[in-house]
């Protein structure tokens, strides 16, 4: 992970987050499955690109794209 400024990080407490706030816990849990998803799908249609014979350069864009997905939760926009 890198940052644009000098920033600072906490580690929660799963377990404390889960038994106390566990509203907050299935939030960030549905966070995460929706960007899951996302770069699954992405990786779906890079590998069709891939059987297709695409351009490296496009294949490249659909890899960065996986990549942003699930680096810090870019959205998934339709089409390349």
């Amino acid at each position: 992970m890198r940052t644009l400024e000098q920033s600072e990080f906490y580690v929660a407490d799963a377990p404390a987050i889960l038994a106390g706030y566990p509203t907050v816990a299935l939030y960030v849990a549905a966070i995460l499955a929706r960007r899951l998803d996302a770069a699954n799908r992405w990786l779906v249609a890079v590998k069709r690109r891939l059987q297709t014979g695409e351009p490296p350069s496009v294949i490249g864009k659909a890899v960065e794209k996986v990549e942003e997905l699930l680096s810090y939760g870019g959205r998934d926009p339709i089409g390349w």
